[in-house]
């Protein structure tokens, strides 16, 4: 993990990694242009009505909708202020709260299922593995999301060859795998992983907004955002709406 910083945040002191929170300047650009996730992942991990469900590092909301539209009980900790807000606008059903993955402001044994969507990469594991853990109930899951450009799709492809110059150094160890991480831990159990397909349409505007809500291109200089632009729009001459094929990554795992 990189170095993190403290904010006080609406009152409520929390611990966030300087990169991501440049999320808080980009928060209504990052609710307009991220996709959504296969409702098939709903099924896979059992989401029905008056479950009680933690939806961790929720961002704007984009799976915590889902959430709720299933039926779940839901509380979603976002540590950003900004983020909260365009999370409450868009889930007014579900408890927000300011909080990390290595500090919940939540008890002991109060969930049946944490998720986490696009954002276990910001995760310190040793640290929040244990506050998982405890406020999931004996055999409660957890659930690890992330949204990913399927590589055999021509946008797709593109965009990753696009940001490989301006990647951090550490992205990829920061990256590793949910499976492989979870695999190692002595709190949980039963670690797998499915791969869901889709299909996502992005017009030029909105394909745009989700390359520059992704934490390293939002804080890149203006020359490197201008050039990352120049880019995308030439994987998309013309204009108009294209269908971009998507892959979700959803690794399951138990508690002890």
């Amino acid at each position: 993990m990189r170095p993190s910083e403290t904010s006080q945040l609406d009152g409520d002191t929390v611990t966030v990694p300087p990169l991501a929170r440049v999320f808080d300047q980009v928060a209504s650009v990052y609710e307009e242009s991220r996709p959504s996730y296969p409702r098939a992942a709903l099924k896979l991990l059992d989401v029905r009505p008056n479950r009680r469900v933690l939806d961790l590092g929720a961002g704007t909301g984009k799976f915590t909708r889902l959430l709720a539209g299933a039926g779940a009980e839901v509380t979603a900790v976002e540590p950003l202020a900004a983020m909260r807000a365009e999370l409450a606008k868009a889930v007014p059903s579900a408890k927000a709260c300011a909080g990390t993955a290595e500090d919940i402001p939540l008890p002991d044994a109060a969930f049946d299922l944490v998720t986490i969507a696009q954002a276990f990469h910001w995760f310190d594991p040793d640290r929040a593995l244990p506050e998982i853990a405890r406020v999931l109930v004996d055999g409660g899951a957890l659930a690890v999301v992330w949204n990913e450009w399927d590589p055999a799709d021509r946008v797709g492809a593109g965009i990753v060859h696009l940001l490989e110059p301006y990647e951090p150094p550490d992205l990829h160890r920061r990256r590793e795998t949910a499976l492989a991480v979870l695999s190692r831990s002595e709190l949980f159990r039963a670690a797998t992983q499915r791969t869901l397909h889709y299909t996502e349409t992005f017009d030029v505007e909105r394909l745009l907004g989700r390359v520059a809500s992704i934490s390293f291109v939002a804080s890149a200089p203006e020359a490197a955002r201008a050039s990352v632009e120049a880019g995308i729009r030439e994987l998309l001459p013309g204009g108009g709406q294209l269908a971009v094929e998507m892959r979700t990554q959803l690794c399951t795992c138990l508690r002890n």
